[in-house]
């Protein structure tokens, strides 16, 4: 932490969550959860306090939709910094503000920058394209979980490269390199953001909650009257108001948080029929994932990155021999193709995937929808046993999908979509899918399981 003799809680009274965000010495820092906490107050002050602690510092502000930014984020920095409204002295520290750059700059020489970090649709197909132009010694990031999780990872190796001025710093002050910082803020939901800042409290991150009643400047009524938005959905409430990433819901998602709990904590028998799930890694952070199905009971088997298909190959040979699954069903589209086939030479019961095969039930749009449901009806009447891993649940529960209106078929996100929307690809998720295939309806599901 810098000498911030300059110090913004002499004129900002930031409440006790808010302080102790802004004091946290971790780089990543998730602060807030519920709706009234102060999260975009604390990001825009705790970057107003970098600008003021150093002269000639960078520091950024930014949602992933640059629209969605400034209906809402730029909104709180022109109320505290820019027009003053809920902070006076914020428009005196101002000497230039570039809007078509997106670039306030102080007095002092300090910079905020601001706006969308999502390429625009013109763009090259590179989600990093305009994190890469950017070297700050701070970024704050409102709404986390719009973001994807490489773009996340990325914004952190573009801190801590820029020097700034310390004027407190010895007799007559230094430049130095700022601490480095990402800060965000979110609502609670599942997926990459809850997984490493809530389950698994990853290594210099940090989760500092804040609830609404947690805010002193809300008022009773103000809190009452969110909860009356929410028409007595008390999931919402607790999620909302009450920053409880336990009660987490999002109505598009095919997976409820709850079933998929409930299906973490559950301890059913295995038994018939046992199969793999497999799901072959193409590059990059992806993951080639093996699945054990026994009959309601699923474990994973064997996941790695970044290794040849051969050895894939291999590895699926070695675990289906040790496990004897009487089918090993595998993603054959792409990089699976390969070893779906030499495992068949092999003399295995290989099951292809084709996830945009036909289905057999006419209220899916393809067969991957069709698979998805099913694992679906099974974890809604209870019928299936899945880990208690938050690797697991965080990726089955972001899964989204939507009922067309025209005809009325269901479509799951294809793993093309998920990947641009998350960042990653759907490995665990799908390969447990795979090793269910069918087993939520009444049905056979024909020819080959393909999903």
């Amino acid at each position: 932490m810098p000498d911030l003799k300059v110090s913004l809680f002499d004129y900002y009274k930031p409440h006790a969550r808010q302080r102790a965000a802004h004091l946290a010495r971790e780089k990543f820092i998730l602060f807030g959860g519920a709706v009234g906490g102060g999260k975009s107050v604390f990001l825009v002050m705790d970057a107003l306090w970098r600008c003021l602690a150093y002269r000639w510092n960078k520091v950024g502000i930014f949602r992933w939709e640059h629209s969605s930014y400034m209906k809402t984020t730029h909104e709180t920095l022109s109320d505290w910094i820019l027009n003053g409204t809920k902070f006076p002295q914020g428009p005196s520290l101002v000497a230039k503000h570039d809007q078509q750059k997106h670039v306030i700059v102080f007095h002092n020489g300090s910079q905020i920058r601001y706006g969308g970090l999502k390429p625009s649709s013109s763009a090259s197909g590179d989600i990093l394209s305009i994190a890469k132009s950017l070297e700050l010694s701070s970024f704050y990031l409102d709404e986390l979980t719009d973001f994807p999780r490489d773009v996340f990872q990325f914004v952190g190796t573009r801190t801590g490269r820029t020097k700034a001025f310390n004027p407190y710093k010895g007799a007559k002050g230094e430049w130095e390199f700022p601490p480095a910082r990402v800060a965000a803020t979110c609502n609670p939901h599942l997926g990459w953001v809850k997984n490493e800042f809530v389950d698994k409290r990853m290594p210099n991150h940090v989760f500092i909650p804040s609830r609404a009643k947690d805010n002193p400047y809300n008022s009773q009524d103000y809190i009452q009257g969110i909860k009356e938005a929410f028409g007595g959905d008390m999931q919402k409430v607790a999620q909302y108001v009450d920053g409880d990433w336990s009660a987490v819901v999002d109505y598009d998602c095919i997976y409820w948080p709850v079933w998929l709990m409930d299906a973490a904590a559950r301890k059913l028998k295995p038994g018939e029929p046992r199969t793999f799930g497999v799901d072959v890694a193409a590059h990059g952070n992806d993951r080639s994932v093996v699945w054990l199905r026994e009959g309601p009971r699923a474990r994973v088997l064997w996941t790695a990155q970044s290794q040849s298909t051969a050895i894939t190959t291999d590895q699926i040979e070695a675990l289906a021999d040790e496990y004897c699954p009487e089918e090993i069903r595998i993603d054959s589209v792409g990089v699976g193709q390969g070893p779906c086939d030499e495992l068949i030479k092999r003399g295995y019961n290989v099951i292809p995937i084709i996830g945009g095969a036909s289905p057999d039930d006419d209220r899916f749009i393809n067969r991957r929808s069709e698979i998805y449901w099913g694992v679906r009806k099974l974890l809604e009447a209870g019928e299936i046993d899945i880990p208690d891993d938050p690797d697991v649940i965080n990726e089955l529960g972001c899964i989204k999908y939507q009922v067309a209106a025209s005809d009325r078929t269901i479509k799951v996100e294809s793993k093309k979509e998920i990947r641009k929307r998350l960042g990653n690809s759907p490995d665990l998720a799908d390969g447990l899918v795979y090793a269910f295939a069918g087993a939520g309806f009444d049905y056979i599901l024909s020819g080959s399981v393909t999903a």
